[in-house]
C-alpha cells in the first residue's frame, strides 16, 4: 500500500513538473500569438513615430496623429557666431522643396512584425515589451536647391579666410599670400540643417572656426622652391598607351598647397574632370534600314570605365615623382573597356562591319545660305546604301538642286563667273565624298576639279582634293567592287563648320596610297578689277570674285590587295588663275 502511494506521489509530480514546462513554454507564445491576431491591421504596441506612441493604431489613425503632431517648419533661422559678431539667414524649407514623408514612417512602423515569418514575428514583437522601435520622419528637399543655399552662408561672414595661392606669371612663380578670417564648415552646415528638419526645429545656431592661413617669409620662399622645380616638367596622360592629355606647370601648380601637401579639392576637381572628359557609356551598334535606305545607324562603340580613386591617387604620385627628378612622366589613367554585346555583323546580313573609308573638309568662311546647302545635300546622301558592283553617281542620289527641294541661294561657279545661284554649297559635299573614297580605295570612274582654286578646300589641305559637280554635264561617280554594300553615314558640324563622311563595309585588305599633290605651273591672277554697279549706292564697293592662283595640281591614286595593283589613277587638276572683282556704286547716295 505503501509502495502505490509513493508511486501516486511521483507520478503526481511529474504531471506538475511537465503542466509548469508546457505552461512557461507555450503560453508566452500563444500570448504573443493572441496579441498578432488582436492587432491585425494595426500597428504592434511598444512603436514610436518621433516621441510619439502609435501602437493600436491602424495606418490611418496613426498618420491623422502624426500629421497633426508634427509639421515642418516654415523656416530655419540660423545664427552664425563669428569672431566679430553673430550673423543670421534665414532658410525658408518651401524653397528647397523641404517635405515630411509621414507615410514612409507610418508604413515602416506598420511593417514590423510582419515580415512574413510567423517565429520571426513572434520574435520580433516580443522583443517590443522591452525594447521599443522608434522611427524618425524622412525628409525630402531638393539637392542643388539645398547647395546653393549652404553656398552662400559665407557670404555674409565678415571675413572668410583667404588662402595662400600660387601665380604663375611670365614663366615665374609667385605666391599670393592668406589673410586670417572666420571659416563655416559647409558638411557640418549640411548635417545641422538635415537635423534641424527632422527634428522639426525652426532654430539653428552654430560657430564659425577662426582660421589663419597666412604664411611666413621663410614658407613662402620654401613654396616657391617647391613649385618651380615644376616649371619645365610635365605629365602625360595616357588611354591605351595613347596620349590624350598634358598636363604642365598651369595645371601642375595647381595642385600644390603652398603650406605643403597637395590640395586635396583642386585633385579631385582635376579627376572629376578627367573622369566626365573621358569616361564614356558603352553603345549597342543599330541597323534601321527603310526602303532602300538606311534611317539609323551606328556602328556601335566600346564603353570606358574610370577608377576615380585609382586615378586620384595617381595624379598626387605622378606630381610627387615630378618633384624629385623626372622631366617628365606618363600616367595611364586607370579604366576598364566594355564592348558591345552585340557586333555591327548581328544586326544586319549586308556585309556592313566595319568602317573602310572617311573623309572630312572644313568650310569656315561659309555664308549662311552656303552652311545650309552643305547640311542639307549631306543628309540627302545619308544613309544610303550602295549595291556590290553599283556604280555611285553623286547627281542621281542627291536628284534635283534647286529652291523648289530645299536648297537657298549661295555662290556657285558658273560661266567663268562665280554668281549666286540655288545650291551653292553642295561641292562641299561632293568634295567630302570624294575623299572618303580616295581613303576607302574604291575605284573613281568619273571626278572633274572646279574651275579656280576655292579656299574652302584648301583649309586644311593641298589643292587638287576637290570635286565639283553641276546637274547633268559634271558628276562624281565611283564604283562599289568591295563584294559587299556599303553604307554612307555623313555628319556636318554647322558650329565648327566641318564635314565628316563615313563609308561603312567589309574591308577585303586593300591599301591605299595616295601621293603627295604635285603644284606646278602656277599663274598669278590678274589685277582686281572694278566694275560700276548703279545698282549700288556711292561709295558702296562689295566683293563678289577672291583671287586665286591658278596651277596645275596631280597626284597618285594606287590601291593595292595581296602585294598586287588592283587600282591605279594619275588625278590631274588644271585651274585658272582667278582675279577679284569688285562692284563700285556709283548710284544714289543713301
Amino acid at each position: 500500500m505503501a509502495k502505490n502511494k509513493k508511486f501516486i506521489k511521483v507520478h503526481k509530480n511529474t504531471f506538475f513538473a511537465a503542466f509548469l514546462l508546457l505552461f512557461f513554454v507555450l503560453i508566452p507564445p500563444l500570448v504573443i500569438a493572441l496579441i498578432i491576431l488582436n492587432y491585425y491591421l494595426r500597428i504592434y504596441p511598444g512603436i514610436f513615430i518621433q516621441d510619439t506612441p502609435v501602437g493600436g493604431k491602424h495606418k490611418a489613425e496613426a498618420q491623422a496623429l502624426i500629421t497633426n503632431t508634427y509639421t515642418l517648419p516654415s523656416s530655419i533661422t540660423i545664427t552664425i557666431n563669428t569672431s566679430t559678431g553673430s550673423k543670421t539667414a534665414l532658410l525658408e524649407t518651401k524653397n528647397i522643396e523641404a517635405a515630411y514623408q509621414y507615410e514612409e514612417s507610418i508604413q515602416k512602423a506598420y511593417d514590423v512584425g510582419r515580415s512574413g515569418n510567423l517565429l520571426k514575428d513572434i520574435e520580433t514583437v516580443s522583443l517590443l515589451v522591452k525594447k521599443p522601435s522608434k522611427f524618425s520622419i524622412p525628409v525630402t528637399y531638393n539637392e542643388s536647391l539645398l547647395t546653393h543655399f549652404i553656398d552662400t552662408l559665407p557670404e555674409i561672414i565678415d571675413q572668410e579666410p583667404v588662402y595662400p595661392r600660387f601665380i604663375l606669371k611670365n614663366g615665374a612663380i609667385t605666391i599670393e599670400n592668406g589673410k586670417p578670417g572666420d571659416e563655416l564648415p559647409l558638411e557640418y552646415v549640411r548635417s545641422a540643417i538635415m537635423e534641424a528638419l527632422v527634428a522639426g526645429h525652426s532654430a539653428l545656431t552654430m560657430n564659425t572656426k577662426v582660421v589663419n592661413p597666412v604664411l611666413t617669409e621663410s614658407e613662402i620662399q620654401t613654396a616657391i622652391e617647391r613649385a618651380t622645380v615644376l616649371l619645365p616638367k610635365s605629365i602625360q596622360l595616357t588611354i591605351e598607351s595613347k596620349v590624350v592629355q598634358t598636363l604642365k606647370i598651369d595645371k601642375l601648380v595647381t595642385l600644390l598647397k603652398p603650406n605643403g601637401g597637395y590640395d586635396q579639392e583642386k585633385v579631385r576637381l582635376l579627376t572629376d574632370g578627367l573622369t566626365e572628359q573621358y569616361e564614356k557609356e558603352v553603345t549597342e551598334p543599330v541597323f534601321k534600314f527603310e526602303g532602300n535606305r538606311v534611317v539609323e545607324f551606328s556602328p556601335g562603340n566600346p564603353g570606358i570605365k574610370i577608377d576615380k580613386e585609382l586615378l586620384f591617387k595617381g595624379l598626387i604620385y605622378s606630381v610627387s615623382l615630378l618633384e624629385k627628378d623626372d622631366e617628365q612622366t606618363s600616367y595611364e589613367i586607370p579604366h576598364s573597356k566594355a564592348d558591345p554585346k552585340t557586333e555591327i555583323s548581328d544586326v544586319n546580313n549586308l556585309g556592313i562591319t566595319e568602317l573602310i573609308g572617311k573623309g572630312t573638309s572644313n568650310f569656315k568662311g561659309s555664308i549662311p545660305s552656303r552652311i545650309h546647302n552643305v547640311s542639307l545635300a549631306a543628309s540627302r546622301i545619308n544613309g544610303v546604301l550602295i549595291p556590290p558592283g553599283k556604280v555611285f553617281s553623286f547627281n542621281e542620289s542627291l536628284g534635283d538642286i534647286s529652291k523648289y527641294t530645299g536648297y537657298k541661294e549661295a555662290y556657285v561657279i558658273k560661266d567663268g563667273k562665280t554668281v549666286l545661284g540655288d545650291g551653292g554649297g553642295v561641292c562641299q559635299v561632293s568634295t567630302t565624298l570624294f575623299r572618303a573614297v580616295l581613303n576607302a580605295g574604291l575605284p573613281i570612274t568619273e571626278r572633274r576639279a572646279h574651275a579656280y582654286r576655292v579656299g574652302y578646300y584648301e583649309q586644311g589641305f593641298d589643292p587638287g582634293l576637290d570635286a565639283t559637280i553641276y546637274s547633268p554635264t559634271t558628276d562624281f561617280k565611283f564604283t562599289n567592287d568591295t563584294g559587299n554594300y556599303i553604307l554612307i553615314q555623313t555628319k556636318v558640324d554647322t558650329k565648327n563648320l566641318t564635314a565628316e563622311f563615313s563609308l561603312y563595309g567589309t574591308s577585303d585588305g586593300r591599301k591605299v596610297t595616295l601621293t603627295k599633290p604635285i603644284v606646278t605651273n602656277q599663274i598669278a591672277p590678274e589685277e582686281d578689277l572694278y566694275v560700276d554697279d548703279p545698282t549700288l549706292p556711292t561709295g558702296r564697293v562689295t566683293q563678289v570674285e577672291h583671287k586665286a592662283w591658278g596651277a596645275k595640281v596631280s597626284f597618285n591614286y594606287s590601291v593595292e590587295r595581296d602585294g598586287a595593283v588592283i587600282y591605279q589613277k594619275n588625278f590631274v587638276s588644271t585651274y585658272q588663275p582667278w582675279r577679284a572683282v569688285y562692284m563700285k556704286g556709283t548710284g544714289p547716295a543713301q
